[in-house]
């Protein structure tokens, strides 16, 4: 049974802020986003990797193979899942059933991730995109919104007027994170969560300065085929 919600970080994340802070220059970033500049992730080192990989099964009393990114971002992250399932060997698939949250500091309104009220039992990526949340591998549609309502506690995290208010009508707020230093978040990647519009404007500029950092990892097991 996972703890999922907020812990304290019991290690020093002195380097790995200091690592963030140059993740615009390092040769391995990868610049992704609407205007394909406005995200960049950039794979955390082996050594570094093996360390998290170690801390966060000793936290959670398994052994999940794990996939650790620094990730800077600029535009607010709109309604997704992360429970995939990608093919492994001729047997097995590697289900992707568990992430985790570092935050390592911001330029921004406070950032909070918020988990809604739907849950995916499907190892299939969801993401809102062209107007509808979506399967990632077929692009089919999955219908949710019905009155077309924007529910008072998620219109705290994503007011009427930003950009991507509608993408939250009919949903309802599960949980929410705030970010703070010195902290992480373990989530179920099953779970439909977003963050909040952490940006000061109501819609995306290219001019904008305002961003937050962090870690993202996702831990998965090998799952046999029936």
């Amino acid at each position: 049974m996972i703890n999922y919600g907020s812990h304290k970080v019991t290690f020093d994340l002195t380097k790995y802020i200091h690592n963030v802070q140059n993740i615009e220059n390092n040769i391995n970033s990868k610049w992704k986003g609407r205007s394909g500049s406005q995200n960049i992730f950039c794979k955390v080192d082996d050594e570094e990797s093996k360390f998290l990989s170690g801390y966060f099964n000793k936290q959670l009393n398994e052994n999940y193979d794990w996939y650790f990114e620094y990730f800077h971002s600029a535009e607010p992250a709109a309604l997704h899942t992360d429970y995939d399932a990608v093919p492994w060997d001729e047997n097995s698939d590697c289900h992707v059933i568990v992430g985790v949250i570092i935050p390592l500091e911001w330029k921004c309104l406070q950032p909070y991730t918020v988990n809604y009220n739907m849950v995916s039992n499907i190892p299939r990526k969801m993401k809102y995109s062209k107007g509808e949340m979506r399967y990632q591998d077929t692009g089919e549609i999955f219908h949710y919104r019905t009155e077309g309502s924007l529910d008072d506690e998620v219109a705290k995290y994503n007011p009427k007027g930003t950009e991507y208010w509608k993408i939250y009508q009919d949903l309802k707020v599960h949980s929410v994170y705030k970010w703070q230093v010195g902290t992480f978040m373990l989530f179920d990647t099953k779970r439909w969560h977003s963050s909040n519009w952490f940006l000061s404007k109501d819609d995306l500029t290219n001019e904008s300065q305002e961003y937050k950092r962090s870690i993202i990892g996702f831990g998965s097991i090998d799952v046999q085929r029936n």
